[in-house]
C-alpha cells in the first residue's frame, strides 16, 4: 500500500531531525499532496510541543524548606569512615539506628548499645542558612555539615573527623 510507504518516509524524515521543508518537498515530489504533507507536519509539531511540555513538570520536592525536608524519622544507610565503607562497624555500637527529627527542634535517637537499648533525646538546628546541622542532647553537641538533603535522602559529615552519615527515611 502507498500510504505506509509514504508515511514512513515522512517519520524518518522527522526521525533523522532533518528540515522539514526537505520532508515537504518530498512529500509533494512523491504526489503524496501538499494538505496531507502539511498535517503531518502540524500533528507532528502538535506532539514535538505537548512531549516539551509534559517533560517539564515541577518536582513537588524543590517547593521544601530544609526543615520540611528533614522533618521526619531516618534510618542509617551507609557510614563512611575515612572514605571506607564502615556500615558494619558503626552498626555493632549503634545498632538498628534511627532518628526523629521533628520540625518542633526536638529529636529522639533509638539504637541498641551493645545490646542495651538506648534513647537520646535533644533539640536540633540548622546553621549558617542550613550548610550546618547541630544536634545538642543531655551529654554533647555535635555539629554536621550538610552534604545534601533531599527529601528521601540526607548526607552528613562530621568535620572534626573524616566520618559520613548517609540516612533514608524510614
Amino acid at each position: 500500500m502507498q500510504f505506509s510507504k509514504y508515511y514512513f518516509i515522512v517519520y524518518s524524515c522527522y526521525r533523522a531531525n532533518r528540515v522539514m521543508g526537505f520532508c515537504l518537498v518530498y512529500c509533494v515530489l512523491a504526489n503524496m499532496g501538499y494538505f496531507y504533507c502539511m498535517k503531518l507536519k502540524v500533528s507532528g509539531l502538535l506532539l514535538l510541543t505537548v512531549l516539551s511540555f509534559s517533560a517539564c513538570d515541577k518536582d513537588e520536592n524543590d517547593d521544601l524548606t530544609s526543615t520540611q525536608k528533614i522533618t521526619r524519622q531516618w534510618q542509617i544507610d551507609k557510614y563512611y569512615g575515612y572514605g571506607v565503607d564502615s556500615t558494619v562497624f558503626f552498626n555493632y555500637p549503634f545498632g538498628g539506628y534511627k532518628i526523629d527529627i521533628k520540625g518542633s527542634g526536638q529529636y529522639t535517637e533509638r539504637y541498641t548499645n551493645f545490646g542495651s537499648p538506648r534513647v537520646v533525646n535533644g533539640t536540633w538546628q540548622f546553621l549558617n542558612n542550613s550548610a550546618y546541622f547541630q544536634q545538642v542532647d543531655s551529654s554533647q553537641s555535635r555539629t554536621f555539615t550538610v552534604i545534601s538533603l533531599e527529601a528521601d535522602y540526607l548526607k552528613l559529615k562530621n568535620p572534626l573527623k573524616d566520618q559520613q552519615y548517609w540516612l533514608k527515611p524510614l
